[in-house]
């Protein structure tokens, strides 16, 4: 590690980890780089679960697109007064929203830090001496 790298958090060294790892074995991810060794820091389990939760979003978007374009022309060329496509289109599209919100975060507003943005705002306004104290309880 750099000094450089000291300033990172756990889980940004952990995810600068991976990237060399995948960059060594030339992008490709291989099996024996598995989030299920005990003696694997769990920051670096994290980092591992996210990417892949990433991955199989953008299989799954990618895959979208051209199935449903595939479903459209079945449609216009079996039944063109009849749009029946847009039906299995909602379907599989409101699955890669669902798993856009689980990649991405509930659209950025109450994702992540909200709750901790939120309790330092009220610190703020109330300006509550022990509100640093129970700050630190608070599960994010």
């Amino acid at each position: 590690m750099t000094r450089r790298d000291a300033n990172l958090t756990d889980e940004d060294q952990a995810a600068l980890k991976y990237t060399h790892y995948l960059k060594a074995n030339d992008g490709r991810h291989n099996k024996d780089y598995d989030a299920s060794d005990p003696d694997m820091p769990q920051s670096e389990k994290n980092v591992i679960r996210e990417v892949r939760r990433l991955k199989n979003f953008y299989i799954s978007a990618a895959g979208y697109f051209p199935l449903v374009l595939f479903l459209l022309v079945i449609n216009l060329l079996t039944s063109p007064g009849y749009l029946w496509v847009v039906w299995p289109a909602l379907g599989m599209g409101t699955g890669i929203v669902m798993q856009a919100i689980r990649v991405f975060g509930f659209a950025g507003q109450f994702g992540g830090d909200w709750e901790k943005r939120q309790v330092e705002k009220d610190c703020a306004t109330y300006s509550n001496r022990t509100c640093g104290a129970r700050q630190k309880d608070i599960m994010l």
